[in-house]
């Protein structure tokens, strides 16, 4: 039902799951019926239109029905019984803090009309005429968000208007004008409208389809024989001619939907979203090649059945490849990305209020999908282009005029609620000592965190960070500005009670945020000029502002296998410490970009007395032999000192404690080290040099049990943790068959993802593009076959690939476990062998039934390493250091299986391939 609030679907599988998308049916029901929130009245109010501006909302008002519970966010709907005759109006009118508002529908133009204080200040904040009367059986939905007011029929809108953030009290329907009183009521109804998050993963009870109803077509989840102890067992399949699957509900708006989709062969595929009803909604789909027009991605408008297309994208799709497609409807704007890529962002004037999503297969064999995601939109780059007024719009009195969006001197980010964010411009030819620059956050009712760019008080460049507020304007933290370049990126990040300003990639300016700014929500962005030209914004963003994702993706389902404890046990990814310094145990994994840990002092303080309890960062020293600890956060419980060094060669900053920490973090971001003590950011220090790249987590205190190891928590940018859970949409699959399917013949019950090929190459490319230097691990096993012998006298060739063009591995670095029939483990340049050792080989002994082995690969500029299971295979520097940035799996004449994939880079955002890459035939390998 439309209510499902904070719910997940139970039993012994999880599928589709809900989090506040509506306040229930029931509870319309009880609406229609005139219960509860609802009274009823006719009576006749004093005019609301006064003075010579009486033609905005006509005299007389009849009331129909009054709202007090209003919600931040609700829809209205006015079912009409007939049409508003010329001289009369249905007014649903909304009283606010501030002012008031009339949403006035008349036989020819709806306008939203405000008024503040007294008769005579009124003003049209928006007006439009209606390009067909008002009918009968229309129906007229009266939208209010915090910053936007709306009017649509039948779903497509009329008219909208932006609001300034405050409370709404009250929403009243009534006739105006001299024949209200003749009028015939509509049927009025209410729908509160809540943050949407829905998601699918398709691990249904069998023959369910969950939230699914199919429209056209057959549709079935699809599961493994033993999808219990699989990573990624169930997908939904959809066959025949125009097959769609639909899911949501009408109130569902402003949302980004994305899901994973594999065409096989012979078939198209696409999303649908906003779909009102089968007639009505956003179409995606892509185009096979006919001959007459060549393969394309297509985005179509459909109302009342008639397709408009509004976007084209000339693409290839091609059987046995998964892609990520995601498409997104903003207040008007509507976007849709490939595999990460923006190929598409439109702006529909009339744009649908909203609906639910499908799938979409047609003909061939049909198109399997899978991880299916629903949320707000909650990010947006906007480049030069003509951007609708609720998503970009200029605040009253800037004094642009009519200029281009990049030259307003002020302006603000609509439709977008955000407590934590990001926002972001480049900005061009600005001079920091007369121009001014703000970034704001967290606005409302007068309120704003902001950051200032521009002269300080002295007069001299600086940057600021300012809480503004009824009673003034609060400096928080103030740094000089370095010389600003020709371009430059500034970015202004508020994160629960700290907010920081970012130039060009690097902090110069961090700061607490009071108490009293820390639950508010919006953004803007405003340039002022002073005595030089007004600086061009090139670009305007905002995004959430969000912890660093956590780095563990364990499947729960093999945590408590035996052999499967080395991968995904995490116990087993802390190592002991080799040298004596405070810290005890070093996490296996290497960072590269953004990191923090966090220790539960109070949790792990049960399990045993310990004199220092602490974190640490460290590098690495003696060409990798051992780590060394660089900055370190630590408890000493016998003189009860809270102790912060951010650099070994610096005195600890200390702090007397009157009770234990309940928990610790450190963190490296933008450039900074900041130390928090029970969730607040005690320190903050430049980050020293020896961690601006490769880096290290260390935790002290002894202890190697699992409520240990689990007592730390890892959180890291650029690094990509793959179990396998979902599908595989980030791989290329070039050659051999890579699929989740069952290790051992014995026993087929347990599943993995795997590449096989019997006699040749099967190869898997990334779609990642790497950087400089880049970290992988991953966990390999060979695939039972025997009839290739019964102690794995085949098993080896658990190969990986990096630097290379994504066309032939021989272009790359290979790193081969196990190569030319198992004779050593190699580092080969093309196909020169650069080092191999030949005591690193794999087993080929019943013992490695059920063994995995851990593989670990370093490209750290032009040093490559090579381990497994923690022995050094070898370590070389290559003078002249390929140039490819393509890295993937590979085997010879075998089948490995891969239990997890963990990629850790240097770029904080990895860069994907261009939608539609396909491989050019088979690769080359260093055996060819």
């Amino acid at each position: 039902m439309a209510g499902q609030v904070a719910g997940h679907q139970q039993g012994a599988r999880r599928g589709a799951s809900w989090l506040n998308v509506g306040i229930g049916c029931g509870l319309l029901f009880l609406l229609a019926m005139g219960g509860g929130l609802w009274w009823r009245q006719r009576q006749s109010l004093a005019p609301s239109a006064s003075g010579g501006n009486a033609a905005l909302v006509p005299a007389g008002w009849m009331q129909l029905e009054s709202r007090e519970r209003l919600g931040a966010t609700f829809a209205a709907t006015a079912a009409l019984a007939g049409a508003p005759g010329a001289d009369c109006a249905l007014v649903g009118r909304l009283w606010g803090q501030l002012c008031q508002l009339d949403v006035v529908i008349m036989a020819d133009v709806v306008r939203i009309v405000e008024r503040r204080g007294g008769p005579g200040n009124e003003q049209a904040l928006a007006e439009a005429a209606l390009s067909q009367p008002l009918a009968a059986g229309d129906r007229l939905t009266l939208l209010k968000s915090s910053d936007v007011v709306a009017l649509y029929r039948n779903a497509v809108q009329l008219v909208a208007a932006p609001l300034q953030q405050q409370e709404w009290r009250r929403l009243a329907w009534g006739w105006a004008g001299e024949s209200a009183a003749d009028a015939v009521a509509p049927q009025l109804s209410c729908q509160r409208i809540a943050p949407l998050l829905f998601s699918d993963n398709f691990m249904h009870d069998e023959g369910a389809l969950g939230e699914w109803k199919v429209a056209h077509g057959d549709w079935q989840v699809h599961a493994l024989q033993t999808p219990v102890r699989s990573a990624n067992p169930f997908s939904f399949l959809g066959r025949g001619e125009r097959g769609e699957a639909i899911a949501g509900y009408w109130f569902w708006r402003n949302y980004r939907f994305t899901c994973a989709a594999h065409p096989l062969p012979g078939s198209s595929f696409g999303l649908g979203f906003c779909r009102v009803d089968e007639r009505n909604g956003y179409e995606l789909r892509w185009r096979p090649d006919s001959g007459k027009a060549p393969a394309a991605l297509v985005l179509s408008k459909v109302c009342d059945g008639e397709r408009q297309v509004l976007a084209e994208k000339t693409m290839v799709f091609a059987p046995g490849f998964w892609t990520e497609l995601s498409a997104s409807q903003l207040n008007g704007l509507l976007e849709v990305h490939v595999d990460g890529h923006r190929v598409m962002q439109v702006v529909d004037s009339t744009p649908f209020l909203g609906g639910g999503i499908s799938l979409l297969s047609d003909g061939g064999e049909g198109t399997v999908f899978d991880d299916v995601d629903v949320r707000p939109v909650d990010r947006l780059d906007l480049a030069d282009a003509p951007w609708p007024d609720l998503v970009w719009r200029q605040l009253p009195g800037s004094g642009a005029g009519d200029a281009a969006w990049h030259d307003v001197a002020s302006g603000e980010i609509g439709g977008i609620e955000l407590v934590n964010s990001s926002v972001s411009c480049v900005v061009s030819g600005m001079d920091a000592g007369t121009a001014v620059l703000e970034l704001r956050s967290r606005i409302s009712d007068g309120c704003a965190l902001l950051a200032r760019v521009g002269p300080g008080v002295d007069g001299a460049p600086a940057a600021r960070i300012l809480w503004r507020h009824p009673g003034g304007e609060e400096q928080l933290a103030s740094m000089p500005l370095p010389a600003l370049p020709a371009s430059s990126e500034l970015r202004f990040s508020c994160l629960g009670r700290n907010a920081w300003v970012v130039l060009d990639g690097q902090s110069i300016c961090w700061a607490r945020v009071p108490l009293a700014a820390a639950g508010l929500g919006g953004v803007s962005l405003v340039a002022r000029p002073g005595t030089a030209p007004l600086p061009a914004l090139t670009r305007v963003g905002i995004a959430p502002a969000l912890p660093l994702p956590q780095v563990a993706d364990r499947v729960e389902t093999f945590t408590h296998e035996e052999s499967m404890s080395n991968w995904n046990n995490p116990v087993l990814e802390w190592l002991p410490a080799q040298a004596s310094d405070d810290t005890d145990y070093w996490h296996r994994s290497d960072f590269w970009s953004a990191l923090a840990v966090d220790m539960d002092v109070m949790r792990l303080r049960s399990l045993a007395a310990q004199p220092r309890w602490g974190l640490a960062m460290g590098s690495e020293v003696d060409n990798g032999a051992a780590i060394n600890t660089v900055a370190s956060l630590i408890v000493d419980s016998k003189s009860n000192e809270l102790q912060f060094r951010p650099d070994r060669g610096q005195e600890p900053l200390v702090l007397k404690m009157t009770r234990p920490p309940r928990s610790l973090g450190l963190e490296r971001r933008d450039g900074r080290l900041v130390a928090y003590v029970d969730g607040e950011a005690a320190w903050n220090a430049a980050l020293p040099a020896s961690l601006r790249r490769l880096a290290f987590v260390g935790r002290i205190g002894k202890g190697d049990t699992r409520p240990w190891a689990e007592g730390v928590t890892l959180r890291a940018a650029g690094v990509k943790t793959d179990s396998f859970r979902e599908a595989p949409a980030q791989w290329l699959p070039v050659a051999g068959t890579w699929e989740v399917t069952n290790r051992w013949e014995c026993d087929p019950r347990w599943s993995f993802f795997s590449g096989v090929q019997p006699d040749g190459v099967a190869c898997n490319w990334h779609k990642v593009r790497h950087g400089e230097s880049l970290t992988v691990e991953y966990f390999v096993g060979p695939k039972m076959d025997t009839s290739r012998g019964k102690k794995y006298e085949y098993a080896g060739d658990f190969n990986f690939v990096l630097g290379a063009d994504g066309r032939d591995i021989s272009s790359g670095y290979s790193f081969m476990f196990g190569g030319w029939d198992d004779r050593g483990s190699q580092i080969l340049r093309k196909k020169k062998v650069l080092v191999e050792n030949t005591s690193v080989i794999v087993p080929r002994t019943g013992a490695i039934h059920r063994r995995w082995f851990s593989l670990k690969v370093r490209k750290d500029g032009s040093r490559l390493s090579f381990w497994v299971d923690g022995v050094r295979v070898g370590t070389v520097v290559d003078p002249e250091p390929l140039t490819g940035d393509r890295l993937g799996l590979w085997t010879w004449h075998n089948g490995m299986m891969v239990a997890q994939f963990r990629l850790s880079s240097d770029q904080d955002e990895f860069a994907l391939l261009p939608p539609g890459t396909l491989p050019e035939g088979a690769p080359k390998t260093p055996y060819e």
